[in-house]
């Protein structure tokens, strides 16, 4: 039995879209192989992600309490990592102030304005005014169908 993979392979993929995306005339049943054969490699280095991840929290964790505009080295026998400084990031620490120096009706200021989640679900009642509908993408799952059942779903 044959091993190969639908014409989604890497090298076939680069070749005829430049690596950019899958062709659109794959056939369902060669997406959802190429879908299968993908996500699989994709699992692998699941765990290693979440490692580094962590590993790279801690070094954040490690260097909060220092200067923002500083950049730091942690050395080990393998690697230096470079931790560098704090991005800029723009906010406004003071809504109110901002409000004032408008000139804006409250209403036109407020058309202006948004509020995240968090914030709502703080304000008294807050909760009572969010939704949540099924709007997000469909997530998908890549199942494996049991090598004496391939001849079936393969029709």
């Amino acid at each position: 039995m044959s091993s190969k993979v639908p014409a989604a392979t890497p090298e076939a993929a680069a070749v005829e879209t430049g690596g950019r995306r899958p062709p659109p005339e794959l056939a369902d049943a060669e997406l959802a192989d190429a879908y299968f054969h993908y996500q699989a490699k994709v699992d692998l280095f699941k765990p290693t992600a979440d490692y580094r991840e962590a590993l790279g929290k801690e070094i954040q964790r490690r260097y909060a309490g220092e200067p923002s505009d500083q950049e730091f080295a942690l050395s080990g026998a393998e690697a230096v990592i470079q931790v560098g400084m704090r991005k800029m990031e723009r906010f406004i620490p003071s809504v109110l102030q901002l409000y004032k120096i408008s000139k804006l009706k409250i209403g036109d200021f407020l058309g202006h304005c948004s509020v995240t989640l968090a914030a709502a679900e703080t304000i008294p009642n807050g909760k009572t005014l969010i939704r949540e509908e099924r709007t997000g993408t469909r997530p998908l799952k890549a199942v494996p169908i049991p090598k004496d059942n391939i001849k079936e779903h393969a029709a």
